[in-house]
Protein backbone atom coordinates (compact mmCIF):
# COMPACT_ATOMS: atom_id res chain seq x y z
CA UNK A 1 0.00 0.00 0.00
CA UNK A 2 1.37 2.99 -0.95
CA UNK A 3 1.81 6.39 1.63
CA UNK A 4 -0.85 8.74 1.46
CA UNK A 5 -0.03 11.74 4.06
CA UNK A 6 -3.55 12.87 4.14
CA UNK A 7 -4.03 13.38 7.54
CA UNK A 8 -0.55 15.46 7.87
CA UNK A 9 -1.47 17.46 5.25
CA UNK A 10 -4.21 18.64 7.07
CA UNK A 11 -2.98 19.08 10.49
CA UNK A 12 -0.09 21.09 9.13
CA UNK A 13 -2.92 23.21 6.70
CA UNK A 14 -4.64 23.86 10.23
CA UNK A 15 -1.88 24.84 11.90
CA UNK A 16 -0.72 27.31 9.52
CA UNK A 17 -4.34 28.90 9.54
CA UNK A 18 -4.36 28.86 13.21
CA UNK A 19 -0.49 30.73 13.46
CA UNK A 20 -1.66 33.18 11.21
CA UNK A 21 1.14 31.66 8.17
CA UNK A 22 0.86 31.79 4.65
CA UNK A 23 0.01 28.52 3.19
CA UNK A 24 1.45 27.44 0.00
CA UNK A 25 2.13 24.25 -1.61
CA UNK A 26 3.85 22.12 -4.64
CA UNK A 27 2.42 18.71 -5.03
CA UNK A 28 3.78 16.83 -7.45
CA UNK A 29 2.71 12.51 -8.26
CA UNK A 30 3.17 10.59 -11.18
CA UNK A 31 -0.11 11.70 -12.57
CA UNK A 32 -0.47 15.17 -10.95
CA UNK A 33 0.80 18.64 -11.06
CA UNK A 34 -0.02 21.13 -8.74
CA UNK A 35 1.53 24.96 -7.33
CA UNK A 36 -0.38 26.91 -5.20
CA UNK A 37 0.58 29.97 -4.35
CA UNK A 38 1.30 31.10 -0.26
CA UNK A 39 -1.82 32.97 1.32
CA UNK A 40 -3.33 33.42 4.26
CA UNK A 41 -6.17 31.94 6.12
CA UNK A 42 -8.75 28.82 5.62
CA UNK A 43 -9.86 29.17 1.85
CA UNK A 44 -6.10 28.73 1.17
CA UNK A 45 -6.26 25.53 3.48
CA UNK A 46 -9.41 24.55 2.20
CA UNK A 47 -8.00 24.98 -1.48
CA UNK A 48 -4.69 22.32 -0.69
CA UNK A 49 -7.14 19.98 0.70
CA UNK A 50 -9.22 19.61 -2.36
CA UNK A 51 -6.20 19.12 -4.15
CA UNK A 52 -4.91 16.24 -2.42
CA UNK A 53 -8.64 14.77 -2.30
CA UNK A 54 -8.34 14.02 -5.82
CA UNK A 55 -7.83 10.50 -6.29
CA UNK A 56 -5.89 10.68 -9.92
CA UNK A 57 -3.47 12.73 -7.56
CA UNK A 58 -2.88 9.53 -6.31
CA UNK A 59 -2.53 6.95 -9.51
CA UNK A 60 1.66 5.59 -10.11
CA UNK A 61 4.01 7.16 -12.34
CA UNK A 62 3.97 5.16 -15.85
CA UNK A 63 7.41 4.23 -15.40
CA UNK A 64 10.50 4.41 -12.57
CA UNK A 65 12.48 7.03 -15.36
CA UNK A 66 9.62 9.47 -15.22
CA UNK A 67 9.16 9.08 -11.61
CA UNK A 68 12.77 10.74 -10.92
CA UNK A 69 12.75 12.83 -13.60
CA UNK A 70 9.18 14.23 -11.69
CA UNK A 71 11.19 14.21 -8.46
CA UNK A 72 13.92 16.38 -9.59
CA UNK A 73 11.49 18.68 -11.32
CA UNK A 74 9.60 18.94 -7.99
CA UNK A 75 12.57 19.75 -5.77
CA UNK A 76 14.07 22.49 -8.54
CA UNK A 77 10.86 24.03 -8.69
CA UNK A 78 11.05 24.13 -4.67
CA UNK A 79 14.16 25.49 -4.87
CA UNK A 80 12.86 28.71 -6.97
CA UNK A 81 9.74 29.27 -5.31
CA UNK A 82 10.40 28.69 -1.89
CA UNK A 83 11.10 32.16 0.14
CA UNK A 84 13.86 32.38 2.69
CA UNK A 85 13.39 31.81 6.27
CA UNK A 86 9.96 29.65 5.26
CA UNK A 87 9.40 26.43 6.76
CA UNK A 88 8.70 23.37 4.28
CA UNK A 89 7.30 20.06 4.87
CA UNK A 90 8.62 17.93 2.37
CA UNK A 91 6.05 15.05 2.59
CA UNK A 92 7.26 12.20 0.18
CA UNK A 93 8.78 8.49 0.46
CA UNK A 94 11.61 9.75 -1.69
CA UNK A 95 12.54 6.43 -3.37
CA UNK A 96 13.08 8.66 -5.99
CA UNK A 97 15.49 10.72 -4.01
CA UNK A 98 19.13 10.39 -6.49
CA UNK A 99 22.01 13.02 -6.16
CA UNK A 100 20.55 16.24 -7.80
CA UNK A 101 17.27 15.92 -5.54
CA UNK A 102 20.20 16.04 -2.21
CA UNK A 103 21.64 18.77 -3.84
CA UNK A 104 18.52 21.06 -4.26
CA UNK A 105 17.47 20.13 -0.61
CA UNK A 106 20.95 21.46 0.88
CA UNK A 107 20.03 24.75 -1.68
CA UNK A 108 16.43 24.70 0.03
CA UNK A 109 18.18 23.93 3.54
CA UNK A 110 20.66 27.03 3.01
CA UNK A 111 18.08 29.71 3.50
CA UNK A 112 14.60 27.71 4.71
CA UNK A 113 14.04 25.39 7.41
CA UNK A 114 13.12 21.96 5.91
CA UNK A 115 11.65 18.74 7.35
CA UNK A 116 11.32 15.53 5.73
CA UNK A 117 8.53 13.58 6.14
CA UNK A 118 9.44 10.16 5.33
CA UNK A 119 6.36 7.88 4.57
CA UNK A 120 7.17 4.31 3.89
CA UNK A 121 5.23 0.75 4.24
CA UNK A 122 6.03 -2.14 6.27
CA UNK A 123 6.47 -4.05 3.25
CA UNK A 124 8.97 -1.33 1.47
CA UNK A 125 10.82 -2.43 5.20
CA UNK A 126 10.89 -5.68 5.21
CA UNK A 127 9.31 -8.77 3.11
CA UNK A 128 5.97 -10.20 4.43
CA UNK A 129 6.85 -13.88 5.65
CA UNK A 130 7.79 -16.28 3.08
CA UNK A 131 5.41 -17.77 0.23
CA UNK A 132 3.95 -16.83 -3.63
CA UNK A 133 2.47 -13.07 -3.24
CA UNK A 134 0.36 -11.75 -6.30
CA UNK A 135 1.07 -7.88 -7.05
CA UNK A 136 -1.25 -5.13 -8.33
CA UNK A 137 0.55 -2.14 -9.27
CA UNK A 138 -1.33 0.00 -11.19
CA UNK A 139 -2.48 -1.96 -14.51
CA UNK A 140 0.37 -4.17 -13.87
CA UNK A 141 0.28 -7.38 -12.18
CA UNK A 142 2.89 -9.77 -11.10
CA UNK A 143 3.66 -12.35 -8.60
CA UNK A 144 6.75 -12.67 -6.23
CA UNK A 145 8.31 -15.77 -4.03
CA UNK A 146 9.92 -14.26 -0.72
CA UNK A 147 11.45 -17.26 0.27
CA UNK A 148 14.85 -16.56 -0.50
CA UNK A 149 16.68 -15.34 2.16
CA UNK A 150 19.54 -14.09 0.62
CA UNK A 151 16.69 -12.01 -1.79
CA UNK A 152 15.52 -10.40 1.88
CA UNK A 153 18.71 -9.34 3.18
CA UNK A 154 19.17 -6.94 -0.21
CA UNK A 155 15.78 -6.07 -0.13
CA UNK A 156 15.61 -5.32 3.67
CA UNK A 157 19.57 -3.35 3.39
CA UNK A 158 18.40 -1.72 0.19
CA UNK A 159 15.38 -0.01 2.82
CA UNK A 160 18.01 0.36 5.33
CA UNK A 161 20.69 2.40 2.56
CA UNK A 162 17.88 4.79 2.12
CA UNK A 163 16.85 5.71 5.22
CA UNK A 164 20.61 6.18 6.30
CA UNK A 165 20.90 8.61 3.49
CA UNK A 166 18.08 10.49 4.53
CA UNK A 167 19.08 10.14 8.34
CA UNK A 168 22.65 11.81 6.97
CA UNK A 169 20.79 14.15 5.32
CA UNK A 170 18.76 15.18 8.78
CA UNK A 171 22.70 16.16 10.42
CA UNK A 172 23.22 19.26 8.01
CA UNK A 173 22.38 22.29 9.30
CA UNK A 174 18.48 23.48 8.62
CA UNK A 175 17.00 19.67 7.67
CA UNK A 176 15.21 17.87 10.25
CA UNK A 177 13.77 14.21 9.49
CA UNK A 178 10.44 12.93 10.78
CA UNK A 179 9.70 8.58 10.46
CA UNK A 180 5.93 7.70 9.42
CA UNK A 181 5.23 4.31 8.45
CA UNK A 182 1.47 3.69 7.30
CA UNK A 183 -0.20 1.88 9.93
CA UNK A 184 1.19 4.86 12.07
CA UNK A 185 -1.45 7.97 13.07
CA UNK A 186 0.34 10.90 10.78
CA UNK A 187 -0.95 13.46 13.53
CA UNK A 188 0.02 11.70 16.37
CA UNK A 189 3.49 11.26 15.01
CA UNK A 190 3.64 14.93 13.85
CA UNK A 191 2.13 15.91 17.57
CA UNK A 192 4.88 13.94 19.23
CA UNK A 193 7.67 15.00 17.27
CA UNK A 194 7.20 18.81 18.09
CA UNK A 195 6.48 18.04 21.58
CA UNK A 196 10.17 16.57 21.77
CA UNK A 197 11.39 18.83 19.08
Amino acid sequence: TKSRPEGSIRRIAWSAVANGDRLGALVFSGAEHYEQRPALGARSALKLLQTIANESLWQPADDAASAEQDAEHALLRLTRVARPGSLIFLLSDFRRLGADGERHLRQLASHCDLLLVHFFDAVEAELPPPGRYRIQSGERSFAIETGNEALRRRYRERFEERRAELRALARLPGIRLIECATADEPRTVLAQYFRHA
